[in-house]
C-alpha cells in the first residue's frame, strides 16, 4: 500500500490538496507536489519517479475538475495540472509524455506520433478552449486578426488563469491519456477523415492514436495509444 505523501512547497495543507484533487480522507496516493514557479526545468525534474503528480498553485482556481486525473493517479499513473499561462509558455506536452513513459516502465523509444498527438491536443485546449480564440482559417488576411485575438486573450487573467489537466496511465500494451480544459466547450464533432492537405486538430490527433474520444462537450479528450508503437501481432 502506497503512502500518501505531500511534498508541499507552497504552504498548503494536505487537507487543502486532498480537497483540490477530490480524494477521500484515507485514500492512499503517492507524492503530489504543489508548485508556484513553473518552468521546463522544474517540470522535467519533478515529473520524475517517484513523484506522481504536479499541481500549480492558484488560490483562485486550484480544484481538479476532471475525473481522469483522480482515476489515473489511483491506477498508478501520472497527473499534471497547470494554469493556461504556464502551460502556454512551457514544453508541457513533450515533458509530460517523456515522464509518463518512464512511469509506465517503458525504457524504449517513445513512438513519434504520441508527443505529436499530445502537443496538438494541448494546443487546441489552450488556444481554442481556455483562451477562446477561434480556429485560424486559410484566409491570409485572417492571420493578423488571429494574432490580435490571441494577444488579447493572453492579456486576460480570467482566461490565462483557467487550468489544463493532463493525466495518463498504462493499460496493458496501451496508454490512456486524458486532457481536460475549462473552456466553454463545443458540440463534439465527427473526427475528419484524412485528406490530401496536412492534417491538424482532431484529424491529426486521430491519425496519431489508436482511439480518440471526446467528452464533456469537447472539454475532455481521451487518447489511447500503443506503448511501443507496434500493434499486437
Amino acid at each position: 500500500m502506497s503512502e500518501f505523501r505531500i511534498e508541499d512547497q507552497c504552504g498548503l495543507s494536505a487537507c487543502d490538496i486532498r480537497k483540490a484533487i477530490g480524494l477521500d480522507e484515507n485514500e492512499d496516493i503517492c507524492s503530489i507536489l504543489v508548485l508556484s514557479d513553473v518552468s521546463d526545468a522544474a517540470l522535467a525534474r519533478l515529473l520524475a519517479v517517484p513523484h506522481r503528480g504536479i499541481i500549480e498553485k492558484s488560490r483562485e482556481n486550484f480544484k481538479i475538475h476532471g475525473n481522469y486525473f483522480r482515476r489515473h493517479l489511483r491506477a498508478g499513473g501520472l497527473g499534471l495540472s497547470l494554469t493556461t499561462a504556464s502551460a502556454y509558455t512551457t514544453a508541457v506536452a513533450d515533458l509530460f509524455v517523456r515522464a509518463l513513459w518512464t512511469h509506465c516502465g517503458h525504457s524504449g523509444d517513445i513512438p513519434a506520433a504520441v508527443p505529436l498527438a499530445v502537443h496538438e491536443a494541448v494546443s487546441n485546449a489552450l488556444v481554442h478552449g481556455n483562451l477562446e480564440v477561434p480556429c485560424l482559417t486559410e484566409d491570409p488576411e485572417a492571420f493578423e486578426r488571429h494574432c490580435t485575438l490571441l494577444d488579447e486573450a493572453l492579456a486576460d487573467p480570467g482566461r490565462t488563469g483557467r487550468r489544463i489537466e493532463l493525466s495518463g496511465t498504462r493499460m496493458g500494451r496501451t496508454v490512456e491519456i486524458a486532457l481536460v480544459d475549462q473552456g466553454p466547450g463545443y458540440r463534439p464533432a465527427e473526427i475528419p477523415a484524412a485528406s490530401g492537405r496536412r492534417p491538424h486538430g482532431l484529424g491529426l490527433i486521430s491519425a496519431c492514436t489508436e482511439h480518440l474520444r471526446q467528452e464533456d462537450d469537447g472539454r475532455c479528450l481521451v487518447l489511447t495509444v500503443l506503448l511501443d508503437g507496434n500493434p499486437p501481432s
